[in-house]
């Protein structure tokens, strides 16, 4: 068995943090003012219309020296100077 396998992916996702000690909004939970302002409580739109999209393809290797993973990604909505093709290689274990 030569433990070879291929995949195909879709991919979507942003990067954002809601987390308390990276948020910088005044007000707090326990406060008397609104916390609408707050990024910790609230998500801006531009979080939803900021989700990047990526489609590819790629080939797993059970190889004798442990996992090898080549996958090639392509951005559906790629910004200006972001590369067309993104290639990575992954040596251990995948998802």
């Amino acid at each position: 068995k030569v433990g070879i396998s291929g995949v195909v992916f879709f991919d979507m996702g942003n990067a954002y943090n809601l987390e308390d000690r990276y948020c910088s909004g005044l007000q707090r939970k326990n406060s008397s003012i609104s916390i609408k302002f707050d990024p910790c409580f609230s998500l801006p739109d531009s979080i939803i219309k900021g989700i990047r999209k990526s489609v590819g393809f790629g080939f797993r290797w059970f190889s004798p020296i442990g996992p090898l993973r080549f996958e090639w990604g392509i951005p559906l909505d790629a910004q200006p100077g972001e590369d067309p093709l993104v290639f990575e290689f992954t040596i251990g274990n995948f998802f």
